[in-house]
């Protein structure tokens, strides 16, 4: 599923130089994935998120790519912190009564929506 916002993050964190991107799966996985950018090269598979019970829907990076989120039919999102090494998981937003579509972080926030018709910030 092509998505015009996180399309122009990738570009933006690869053009930053920053290794981690990251990618929902297009078979309703369950996992997030974070691929690794090689400039002249192929992307290199980094990560596999597994914290979630149902399809990843969304995912997104903060500005600077220290934080990754990613919504879920298991009506959560998560919020993964970049440690130097790898992502990690820092927390697990579960104020939704039905699956989360979108996550998104930016400005200090954290927003999420889904299909119960609420925004969470």
């Amino acid at each position: 599923q092509y998505d015009e916002a996180n399309t122009e993050t990738f570009k933006q964190q690869a053009h930053a130089g920053n290794a981690s991107n990251a990618s929902n799966s297009t078979n309703a996985s369950s996992n997030a994935t974070t691929w690794e950018f090689n400039p002249g090269s192929l992307w290199a598979l980094s990560q596999t998120l597994s914290d979630h019970l149902g399809p990843v829907r969304s995912i997104a990076f903060s500005r600077d790519g220290q934080m990754l989120g990613s919504a879920s039919d298991d009506e959560t999102a998560v919020l993964y912190a970049w440690n130097g090494m790898e992502f990690s998981i820092s927390s697990r937003i579960q104020l939704h009564s039905d699956w989360v579509t979108h996550v998104a972080i930016g400005g200090g926030y954290v927003a999420t929506a889904g299909l119960d018709d609420v925004i969470h910030t």
